[in-house]
C-alpha cells in the first residue's frame, strides 16, 4: 500500500474498512451537529449574536455538504444508466428509487453498519452467524422490531428529534430541517415501513400496535414478554 498512489490508496481504504468508518463518522458528525445546534440556541438566551455562528455553519456546510453526499451516491447509478441505456431510462430509474424509498433504507443501512462497526470496535464479540440461503420475508410484530432496533436506530432518532425541538430556538436554513428530518424519519420508521407484508391488513398493524402496548406496560423477568426485563438485560 505503500507503493500506491495518493488517490488510489484512498480508493483501496474507503472499498475496504474506510466503507465502513465513514458510516461511523457520518452518524457521529449527524449527532454532534445536533447537539451543537441545540447549545447554541439554548445559550442565545445569554447572548443574542450567540447562535449567528451555528446559522452561519448549518447555512454554509451542512446541508450542501450533505446533499453533495446523496448525489455523489446516486451518481454511478445515474451515469450507468446513461450509458447503457440513455438519460430517460437513467432518470427513470432514479425516480423509481425516490418512489420506493431508497434513500430513506439507504439511510437506514447506513446507521446500522456505522452502530455494529463501533461496537465492533469497542467491545468485539464478532461472529458469523447462520442464516440459511433464504431471502426472509417474514413479518414481524411491532415489538420484535423495537428489540431489535431500539438501541441501534430508535433512540439515537428520538435524540436527534429532542435536540432538533431544543434547536427550534434558532431559524436555521431549510436544508438544515430537511435533513435532520431526513435522518430522524429513516431512523425511527424505516424498521416498521419496510417490514414485509406491513400494510396489507391494517387490523393486523392495529394489533401489532397493541401487543406493542402490551409489551412496553407488562411486568414479569422475560424479555420477550416485558419491556423491564429486556431494558435490565
Amino acid at each position: 500500500g505503500l507503493q500506491l498512489p495518493l488517490h488510489r490508496l484512498c480508493g483501496v481504504f474507503y472499498t475496504h474498512v474506510g466503507f465502513y468508518l465513514n458510516q461511523v463518522l457520518m452518524t457521529s458528525a449527524l449527532q454532534t451537529f445536533a447537539f451543537v445546534c441545540a447549545f447554541f440556541a439554548l445559550g442565545q438566551a445569554l447572548d443574542t449574536n450567540f447562535a449567528d455562528g451555528a446559522i452561519g455553519l448549518s447555512a454554509s456546510y451542512f446541508g450542501l455538504l450533505y446533499f453533495v453526499f446523496v448525489l455523489a451516491s446516486m451518481l454511478p447509478l445515474v451515469l450507468e444508466k446513461c450509458v447503457e441505456e440513455g438519460l430517460r431510462a437513467a432518470l427513470g430509474s432514479v425516480a423509481n428509487s425516490l418512489l420506493s424509498l431508497s434513500p430513506v433504507f439507504a439511510s437506514f443501512q447506513s446507521k446500522m453498519m456505522g452502530y455494529y462497526f463501533e461496537s465492533t470496535v469497542h467491545y468485539g464479540g464478532a461472529q458469523y452467524i447462520p442464516t440459511g440461503r433464504g431471502l426472509a420475508t417474514a413479518r414481524e410484530p411491532f415489538s420484535k422490531l423495537f428489540q431489535t432496533f431500539a438501541a441501534s436506530h430508535l433512540q439515537e432518532g428520538f435524540e436527534l428529534a429532542v435536540l432538533l425541538c431544543f434547536g427550534s430556538a434558532v431559524r436555521y436554513e431549510w436544508p438544515f430541517y430537511l435533513c435532520m428530518t431526513f435522518s430522524i424519519f429513516s431512523w425511527t420508521f424505516a424498521p416498521f415501513l419496510f417490514n414485509p407484508r406491513q400494510f396489507d391488513s391494517p387490523r393486523q398493524a392495529l394489533r401489532d400496535l397493541a401487543s406493542w402496548a402490551a409489551w412496553m406496560c407488562a411486568p414479569g423477568a422475560d424479555p420477550g414478554a416485558a419491556w423491564v426485563a429486556w431494558a435490565d438485560r
